[in-house]
């Protein structure tokens, strides 16, 4: 199974799982992404190889050419001296050199190919890691939201089953019953301040009575003496 191919495994995998007891899927993901991206490094290890031989293979061709325009120029220089045997010798190393280029020439296209074959598949892989990278960052962003949604689908079922709401009226009853002994005490205090109120009217009254008639005994008094 391709990494690839794990990736979206994961994506469509434990459904019928709550989310707490799931998979992680950002340390899955992130997982996977490594071991891709590891790979990936050793693609592009293998590619960049085969780029230098490339140049390794265009270095010879120009080399083995060098060399061979040199035999030519010897194997001239040979028959313009009368020295045929030396420039049927400087032509045999020219055609050698010749066959040389030749094959490595071959080798150079086909390794040219190839080269090019792998960095499109390379481009592609890295284009998919890219591409599976953001997939994990909006599947995290899912898995958050879940998570959340099922930690208030939670709460929301242990309220419901604890019934609140008979928590709520036993409260209710408690504050309404400390209103009403505060009523009560409430009203025990006025009554007790209007009785007060009324016994120091009452007393007022008295002694005024009491001073009227002790001044009426005094002005009596007096009548008589006279």
């Amino acid at each position: 199974m391709s990494l690839f191919s794990r990736l979206k495994n994961v994506v469509g995998a434990k459904t019928n799982e709550k989310p707490r007891e799931a998979e992680n899927p950002e340390r899955t993901l992130s997982l996977y992404i490594e071991q891709a991206t590891e790979r990936l490094r050793e693609f592009h290890v293998q590619v960049s190889r085969i780029e230098a031989r490339c140049i390794s293979l265009e270095k010879d061709i120009r080399d083995s050419q060098t060399a061979a325009a040199k035999w030519h120029q010897q194997a001239k220089e040979a028959v313009q001296q009368n020295k045929e045997d030396e420039a049927r010798k400087a032509l045999e190393r020219e055609h050698q050199e010749q066959e040389d280029a030749n094959r490595l020439s071959s080798e150079l296209s086909n390794t040219k190919a190839a080269a090019f074959q792998l960095n499109e598949r390379y481009e592609k892989l890295a284009q998919k890691l890219e591409e599976a990278k953001e997939q994990r960052d909006a599947l995290s962003r899912r898995d958050s939201l879940a998570q959340a949604e099922y930690s208030a689908a939670e709460a929301m079922k242990k309220l419901s089953q604890d019934n609140p709401l008979a928590e709520f009226e036993t409260v209710q009853d408690n504050v309404e019953r400390h209103e009403a002994q505060a009523q009560a005490a409430y009203s025990t205090l006025n009554s007790d301040l209007s009785y007060q109120l009324a016994d120091l009217d009452k007393g007022e009254s008295n002694k005024k009575v009491d001073d009227a008639l002790s001044q009426l005994k005094e002005e009596i008094s007096k009548d008589g003496q006279e």
